[in-house]
């Protein structure tokens, strides 16, 4: 077709072509993880001065979607990641779509309500947020949703390099949030999910015509 019709082709760069031909057995998972394994050494995530390698979170993230299947989390199932930029949200995406999971972004600047909405209507089974928005916005929000059966609470800090880490704690320049029981959930650290040994690939049938995320 020519580009009057697609004025968009002339900008895509050489070599570049109008369509993608995907392989009808290959699902996300399977891309995620070529990609993950090409170049095991190299830095996928850079997090105020420390690098996480491809390797590690091929390692990291395997181990989230092993958490995520011994929790019973599989296709159909939708994870939350309600938090910003930070290497947690990288770890539980590609955690959750190697589960077979579907995943939903929910905006950090959500209310209480706001982010009920979202979790009623994807019928999120698991939230991961962090602990300086679980009192005021995702424990009351989490106690009120009834698919949801996990909320993990991570920390800005946890991913930071070891001297920084201490210092901001020391200094207190790390943001830090209460967290508690909430009544029918089960709530947990994020980083204790990957404390387990290396587990072996989550089972389970995955196809290509299965969600991948939810975007509000």
């Amino acid at each position: 077709m020519c580009n009057k019709e697609k004025p968009w082709l002339a900008s895509y760069d050489h070599g570049v072509p109008e369509m993608v031909e995907i392989p009808a057995g290959k699902t996300s998972r399977d891309y995620l993880e070529e990609s993950l394994r090409a170049l095991p050494a190299s830095p996928a995530v850079f997090f105020f001065g420390r690098s996480i390698t491809f390797a590690q979170l091929d390692e990291l993230s395997l181990r989230f979607a092993s958490f995520l299947s011994r929790s019973g989390c599989g296709p159909g199932s939708v994870v939350a990641l309600h938090m910003p930029n930070l290497p947690h949200y990288l770890i539980a995406m590609v955690g959750a779509l190697r589960a077979g999971c579907t995943v939903t972004g929910a905006s950090i600047l959500l209310t209480e309500k706001e982010l009920l909405f979202q979790l009623k209507d994807s019928g999120a089974k698991v939230l991961v947020t962090l602990d300086m928005f679980f009192e005021k916005t995702a424990a009351p929000a989490a106690e009120k949703a009834p698919e949801l059966k996990k909320v993990l609470v991570a920390n800005v800090g946890d991913y930071l390099p070891s001297v920084k880490r201490a210092l901001g704690r020391l200094l207190k320049k790390i943001p830090v949030g209460r967290v508690f029981p909430v009544p029918g959930k089960e709530v947990s650290a994020f980083t204790r999910t990957l404390a387990a040994p290396t587990p072996g690939r989550p089972e389970g049938s995955h196809a290509n015509t299965d969600g991948a995320v939810i975007q509000y």
